[in-house]
């Protein structure tokens, strides 16, 4: 669990004779440096947290939502640089959808493989991480595969699940369900297909492919206690989030800063999953006179 995590990252400051740590975590490693804030409070030295979870354990806003968003704005932009996929944002995202939804009946052929609608789904989410760069990429592999070569896009699928050529799976892709259900609640199958549905009318696009979630609910371990960090006590936390990030929606990181007694908000508005070095040359600069100085950003600056 995450809480074991922020004890073993308690003993390594310990067996490098730091007395405080200083800890820059990104995605899933903005919940390390919560956890350990609230454990740990009087050892956090300085802390940065980019591309902020959700630690509230309040599921109004949801993953599926930042895909939907990345894939609307990707959409939006693929329009007006008149890519074959279409020429306004809602017939990108209809050639996009009606895509997928042929491939649920009939999948493409990719060599030995086939590339199904989940693993194109996963796919296109691959390159939502990597923001407009990527979207450039992303026009002409999604129409490759439109046009019936989904190699580029079982290539990103690999990539998103940690697949090698081998056909074997890296730790990533046995860890992150054995942390996420530790870390969660197990509240059965049933509350997982009522969920789907909820997501679906959150996100109509993402919260549908993703489908239901039943790994945890099927997960044959018991969850580590649950609880909402706060850091209380804890120096200065730098929270940054950004307007476009995929996977971990900005409000989480507005919860995140506001749930963590020291928290302090930077936003970048821009696309892509995290953002510290080298998208803002403003948010690299801040991080950066946090990490060697000490020097505390604003709280709710905005850089662009």
């Amino acid at each position: 669990s995450t809480i074991d995590t922020a004890r073993d990252l308690d003993l390594l400051r310990s067996l490098v004779g730091d007395d405080k740590l200083s800890y820059l975590g990104y995605s899933y490693g903005t919940q390390i440096g919560a956890v350990y804030a609230d454990l740990f409070p009087q050892r956090v030295g300085r802390l940065v947290l980019d591309a902020a979870v959700d630690i509230t354990d309040d599921d109004t806003v949801i993953q599926a939502q930042g895909f939907d968003l990345a894939l609307g704005n990707f959409a939006a932009w693929c329009a007006r640089q008149n890519c074959t996929l279409g020429g306004t944002k809602e017939n990108v995202l209809k050639a996009v959808t009606d895509f997928l939804d042929r491939l649920d009946a009939a999948p493409l052929q990719v060599g030995d493989r086939r590339l199904t609608q989940s693993l194109a789904a996963t796919g296109i989410a691959g390159y939502m991480y990597g923001g407009i760069p990527a979207w450039r990429v992303l026009a002409r592999d999604l129409q490759a595969a439109i046009d019936g070569d989904g190699a580029a896009l079982l290539h990103s699928s690999d990539g998103l699940s940690d697949r090698g050529e081998d056909g074997r799976y890296g730790s990533l892709f046995y860890s992150f369900p054995a942390i996420g259900c530790a870390d969660s609640k197990d509240e059965g199958v049933v509350e997982a297909e009522q969920r789907w549905v909820q997501d679906q009318q959150k996100a109509p696009i993402y919260g549908k492919y993703f489908g239901p979630g039943y790994t945890c609910a099927l997960w044959p371990v018991r969850s580590a206690p649950q609880f909402q960090p706060t850091g209380s006590g804890a120096a200065p936390i730098v929270v940054v989030g950004a307007t476009g990030d995929p996977a971990t929606p900005y409000q989480n990181a507005v919860t995140m800063a506001k749930q963590l007694t020291s928290g302090v908000l930077l936003t970048y508005e821009g696309e892509g999953h995290g953002t510290f070095g080298g998208k803002s040359t403003c948010i690299d600069r801040a991080v950066i006179a946090y990490l060697t100085q000490g020097t505390v950003p604003a709280d709710g600056t905005r850089c662009q």
